[in-house]
């Protein structure tokens, strides 16, 4: 493909029917291709017991009445999309539901109970709608993470593991609590337990899954050094199960689509179609059990692409197969798409081989 033609392409690439768009409502430009996508994506497999729960920042600087900025992405300025992904660890990657945020009043729960989770609390509870009251497992960070949280999930029988702030659930006795280093204390109100550890700060962690424990741990340092310590089951649990939503971010980052455009719906449609390409590669990956790099998948997925949907390559291709032919090539077969002819088969002017044959 020539840069013009792709160009062209761009141009007029849209991600939903014309009539649907309305110019006050943002949402109408996307949401009619996410939610293709989700219904995809969710089609495929069933999350399995433990489900991660993040953020993922897509760049964009322009004007944009939703953008946001979160300084500790590395595109601090962008559309900020919530994904659920699962935690086992062959699908670990996947994004299983995801929705970007358009404002506060994005994420609203029929549910009364509900009415007092704040903001990022719902979050958790819209994506993990179709997945609750099944006994599941939701990890969290400490953006998501309250006892309020962990209350309401419990009503629903799912069960929460995240960091937690000072403030949104350890007791004020444990957050002025002193420790020394690789010390650790336990505070429990009903299910819900709080773990504090002091590594090389204070951490909290909230569970209503977990018993208070300790597990022997080995870290290794340079030179070979091998130091043993105890540490709270909750963090080995914790880092275990988190971190699926930024294992999908570092899968597609080698393969980045980013460049300048003037529309931010056509960044966030190319994305969210990489990610969906993750989705495939994923499901391919579990269900062949080959070595297939990434890069690979994408190669192979664009020429089936390409040759289902042209129906001249479609022919040759059968042409090939019935005939078995291994000399020259074949003379590709008119289709009815249109489609130029190669500039040096004519002189001046781009004809189209359907309608003005060679």
């Amino acid at each position: 493909m020539s840069r013009d033609r792709f160009f062209s392409i761009l141009k007029f690439l849209r991600f939903s029917s014309p009539e649907n768009v309305k110019k006050d409502d943002p949402k109408t430009r996307i949401e009619e291709y996410l939610d293709v996508l989700r219904e995809r994506s969710q089609t495929v497999m069933k999350p399995g017991k433990h489900i991660d729960i993040d953020e993922a920042l897509i760049m964009w600087c322009g004007r944009l009445g939703f953008r946001q900025y979160i300084k500790t992405k590395r595109a601090r300025f962008g559309v900020e999309a919530f994904v659920l992904c699962p935690s086992d660890e062959e699908w670990q990657g996947y994004s299983w539901n995801f929705h970007l945020y358009y404002g506060k009043d994005t994420y609203m729960i029929e549910d009364p109970n509900a009415s007092r989770l704040s903001v990022s609390e719902r979050i958790v509870v819209f994506l993990m709608k179709d997945l609750l009251n099944s006994g599941r497992h939701v990890i969290t960070d400490n953006w998501y993470t309250s006892l309020r949280l962990a209350d309401y999930l419990e009503t629903q029988r799912t069960l929460l593991t995240g960091v937690v702030r000072s403030g949104r659930g350890p007791p004020k006795e444990v957050q002025e609590m002193k420790l020394d280093k690789k010390q650790s204390v336990f505070a429990r109100k009903g299910n819900a337990l709080v773990v504090k550890w002091m590594d090389k700060k204070d951490i909290c962690v909230l569970t209503t899954k977990y018993t208070a424990n300790i597990v022997e741990h080995k870290k290794t340092y340079f030179g070979n050094k091998t130091v043993f310590f105890n540490r709270p089951l909750h963090f080995e649990k914790y880092n275990q199960k988190m971190g699926s939503v930024d294992l999908a971010d570092q899968l597609l980052e080698p393969y980045h689509y980013d460049r300048k455009s003037l529309a931010w719906f056509k960044k966030i449609g190319i994305h969210f179609l990489f990610r969906i390409a993750l989705n495939a590669f994923i499901a391919y990956r579990n269900a062949s059990r080959g070595t297939t790099e990434f890069l690979q998948f994408l190669e192979i997925l664009c020429k089936e692409l390409l040759t289902e949907h042209n129906l001249g390559a479609a022919a040759l291709a059968e042409v090939y197969a019935n005939q078995k032919v291994h000399g020259p090539r074949l003379q590709q077969p008119s289709s009815n798409i249109h489609h130029f002819v190669k500039w040096e088969e004519q002189k001046k002017q781009k004809r189209c081989r359907v309608c003005h044959p060679v």
